[in-house]
């Protein structure tokens, strides 16, 4: 699910928009509040649940994880191209 993926992007990666609008403490909050949640084997309904009550309060901060979407957007980029380079070896 790209939505776990993201999370993951934001819980564990530098994300210098982040140190933008945040102080370091509170994106370390952040940051610890999201691996925590995905130390928990949650179901889709909780995992969005879980992102719509993030997305609220960082759109308050005016916080935004632009780094993590990039890096998600550029794998989901790869994961296509391989599937691609997959398919076109096979003929």
């Amino acid at each position: 699910m790209a939505i776990e993926t993201l999370l993951y992007l934001m819980a564990f990666i530098e994300d210098s928009n982040l140190y933008h609008h945040a102080s370091k403490y509170d994106i370390e909050l952040l940051k610890k509040e999201i691996s925590t949640f995905l130390t928990d084997d949650n179901d889709e309904p909780t995992i969005i649940n879980f992102v719509k009550q993030l997305n609220i309060k960082m759109s308050q901060n005016k916080i935004s994880p632009g780094g993590s979407a990039d890096l998600l957007a550029i794998t989901i980029f790869c994961y296509y191209c391989e599937q691609d380079l997959a398919e076109l070896f096979k003929k």
